[in-house]
């Protein structure tokens, strides 16, 4: 009786896959207690975000454990992590789109949310305290996904006064070149209409991807985000966690003596970039409308920003508040954040407000 069940799947669909062996096996009353593994996916024309965020999403349906393909030989096999580096004859690497979707991936912690898929697209979701995360995954077709999120009462600390923020971003295939970040298509405030509303992504580059995060509509922060119809459930399945971090660095701010003070935080870092949360925080007495300000110490450059609308001129940068987010209470806070290029800075930052 076979330990291991383990198959290539170039091309493939894990989820047909599975369903062929379970028959197979069964068949001939064989047990099969423990988990497949599909030990090649990914084709050398399907490397690239759209299908590397299919396969992530079948694979999660299937149950099955999955190898990414390496094409690659010789001296160069390990030198660009399966396809998902790029890295130039001095050595220098980059991240490909497709990394940001594993790295997103990595990021979804929780439970696992039950997502109806279409016949181009399929997604995996899941939810946690104070966020969702939906991975979307196509690579054979283009046009509008229309993503129909529902029962979003079952999640928690998400939904305020019936609204809930969405930060929808396009990750790029950039035709296989590196990619320094998820580009945000969407970063508003919606009201739900029956607990629920509908994400429309223009899907018009059929190897781009895209991914959904649902936070509070308080100003809470992000990580670096077919008509599948996503439904989250209460089932307690946990997908783990394996986004880079780092110890958290904390810009010096300015005392409030004034009408408002901001802090930088790097709360996470990886090769080539970081993120960070700011906190505004108001004096003795309201604030209506701030703007932030700092200067890169070396090069460093926004990549997407959530909570806030920003100008760049040079090393200096500009933020100023959103729509929602303007309004502080004496003594109170809110935040915005950012993924930056380069190498880790927490510049000190200065508030002024009207």
């Amino acid at each position: 009786m076979p330990d291991i069940v383990s198959w290539h799947s170039l091309p493939g669909d894990p989820v047909s896959n599975v369903s062929t062996a379970n028959t197979t096996l069964n068949s001939r009353g064989i047990a099969h207690p423990r988990p497949y593994q599909i030990n090649e996916y990914g084709a050398s024309n399907e490397q690239n975000p759209a299908d590397g965020a299919w396969y992530i999403s079948r694979l999660e349906r299937a149950g099955a454990d999955g190898l990414r393909a390496n094409w690659a030989g010789g001296s160069n096999l390990h030198n660009d992590l399966a396809n998902l580096l790029t890295h130039n004859s001095a050595g220098q690497y980059s991240t490909k789109g497709e990394w940001w979707v594993y790295r997103f991936y990595g990021s979804q912690t929780g439970q696992i949310a039950a997502v109806t898929p279409s016949a181009n697209y399929d997604a995996f979701a899941t939810k946690d305290s104070g966020n969702a995360k939906i991975l979307v995954g196509g690579g054979t077709t283009t046009g509008n996904v229309a993503v129909n999120l529902q029962n979003l009462n079952t999640t928690s600390g998400i939904v305020q006064n019936n609204q809930v923020r969405v930060l929808t971003q396009r990750i790029p295939y950039n035709s296989g070149g590196a990619v320094t970040g998820p580009v945000t298509v969407q970063d508003t405030v919606v009201t739900l209409s029956n607990n629920g509303t509908t994400v429309n992504l223009p899907h018009t580059a059929v190897d781009d991807t895209f991914t959904i995060t649902l936070l509070p509509p308080n100003g809470s922060t992000a990580s670096p985000s077919p008509s599948p119809s996503v439904s989250p459930s209460s089932s307690p399945s946990v997908s783990p966690s394996v986004s880079p971090s780092a110890s958290p660095s904390v810009s010096p701010s300015v005392p409030v003596t004034g009408a408002c003070s901001a802090t930088i935080e790097t709360t996470n870092s990886w090769p080539g970039g970081f993120q960070s949360n700011v906190t505004v925080r108001a004096g003795g007495s309201a604030v209506n409308g701030w703007t932030v300000k700092w200067t890169w110490p070396s090069g460093q450059t926004i990549s997407s920003l959530w909570n806030g609308t920003q100008t760049v001129s040079g090393s200096s940068v500009t933020v100023r508040n959103a729509d929602y987010n303007g309004s502080i209470a004496a003594g109170g806070s809110t935040t915005f954040g950012f993924t930056a290029n380069g190498s880790a800075a927490t510049p000190t930052a200065t508030c002024t407000s009207p």
